[in-house]
């Protein structure tokens, strides 16, 4: 079964590329949907599997966008040793820790898949290539 949209969605595919999806056919019952996606950067038309693909922010579906201050490699500075009113475990004030990971909504912040910290708070401060 294929569903076409009237009006096209639009994603993110590829890490940060943007394109719209145009339609969607049924992958069946142990598979992907297959999404067909126009992408803005030339046009090129792809197709990606649901595991691919991530909707573009939209706040009246409230869906928020990640913070793409931070990816993957980047090592943050540990400022403190609290969160709120509870200590951190495994890490203290001073460690520098390089992100692993984030949670699939994108509001958590994973290193070595054993710390786990929210994106944008005011435990770490992001270092620079330079070391700043």
């Amino acid at each position: 079964m294929m569903l076409e949209f009237k009006k096209p969605i639009p994603v993110i595919v590829e890490g940060d590329k943007e394109g719209y999806a145009i339609y969607v056919t049924n992958g069946g019952t142990f598979e992907n949907d297959i999404w067909c996606v126009v992408l803005c950067d030339g046009g090129i038309i792809r197709h990606y599997r649901s595991d691919q693909i991530k909707i573009h922010h939209n706040e009246t579906l409230s869906l928020k966008k990640m913070n793409h201050d931070l990816k993957i490699g980047d090592k943050l500075l540990i400022i403190t040793d609290k969160l709120g009113d509870k200590i951190l475990a495994n890490v203290k004030k001073g460690d520098i820790i390089t992100i692993t990971g984030f949670s699939d909504n994108g509001k958590i912040i994973y290193h070595n898949n054993s710390l786990a910290l929210p994106v944008n708070n005011n435990i770490y401060l992001k270092i620079n290539k330079n070391g700043e």
